[in-house]
């Protein structure tokens, strides 16, 4: 990365942005307990108030009952803050503590990378966009084809140009009844297109249940979101979970894109970018090579 705007994309597209909100709040909620001066109090209000604006642009993909649980237990625990009523105070802080550390707990667990059964060599089915594509047709140096060459394993690419998860049930039918290792880079010309989030999640839900199978294992792509798309990566979450997907988490996709000469414009990559996602691809995918 090589600009200040790569890192503020980076920060927010990785998941960062929300567990930096959220050591904001936590911090506040330590201010608190610290002191009862006034400009420490004003130093907590509005660090807690940077806290949740970074929470709220991070669009990390939690429930919304949990977000309506830590804006009301948060507000509460201010107000009685702020009229000083008693012991009250205490209980207020350990709560809105607790369902905080809650938040973290939920959303900690998809920043860490899923490691693959050994399947004994499968064929790797690729579907995806451009990214994967690339911007010409019959591109020869995409990463799906640098993959091959220097892995050695035998690699369909399906990937398209403009692909979104409904086009990409084209993409799928031609991967037949075989068996094998899917992955999936698909579903960012929706995010970033006119696909409302309804149509996202119908035709989301048709794809899986497509290339989903016995013999199959299925890996997908996380979507980075930009601020306000939560229900995108929620969707994504709930079906890979209902599909048994397993999900590459997003804070390995946008940080390949803000790598310094990856792209040629922050999505469709360039010969670098291409080798740099090869690399990637096979340390996440190279388990499902081991022999059992």
């Amino acid at each position: 990365m090589n600009t200040a705007l790569d890192h503020v994309i980076y920060f927010i597209g990785s998941g960062d942005a929300f567990f930096a909100g959220v050591a904001l709040i936590l911090a506040g909620l330590a201010l608190s307990c610290l002191a009862e001066r006034r400009p420490l109090l004003l130093t907590r209000n509005l660090t807690v108030l940077l806290g949740g604006t970074l929470v709220v642009v991070s669009a990390a993909p939690l429930d919304w009952w949990l977000y309506a649980l830590l804006a009301v237990v948060t507000c509460v625990w201010l107000t009685l803050e702020w009229f000083s009523i008693g012991k009250v105070r205490y209980f207020a802080r350990g709560t809105t503590m607790t369902v905080w550390l809650l938040a973290i707990g939920m959303e900690l667990p998809y920043h860490f990378s899923p490691t693959l059964p050994a399947l004994n060599n499968p064929t790797l089915f690729v579907i995806g966009d451009s990214v994967s594509a690339g911007m010409r047709e019959n591109d020869e140096g995409t990463w799906p084809k640098l993959l091959a060459r220097d892995s050695g394993i035998r690699v369909r690419d399906f990937s398209r140009m403009g692909a979104t998860v409904g086009s990409a049930r084209k993409q799928a039918e031609l991967m037949n009844d075989d068996a094998g290792l899917v992955l999936l880079e698909i579903g960012g010309n929706d995010l970033l297109g006119s696909t409302s989030p309804d149509q996202f999640e119908e035709r989301l839900d048709r794809l899986l249940a497509d290339v989903c199978g016995r013999d199959r294992v299925v890996v997908m792509l996380e979507l980075p979101l930009p601020p306000f798309a939560n229900r995108f990566g929620m969707i994504q979450r709930t079906l890979a979970q209902n599909h048994d997907v397993y999900l590459i988490p997003k804070r390995i996709f946008i940080d390949l894109l803000t790598t310094s000469g990856a792209t040629v414009d922050g999505i469709h990559l360039t010969p670098n970018g291409q080798e740099l996602m090869a690399k990637t691809m096979w340390r996440h995918l190279e388990p499902a090579y081991a022999r059992e």
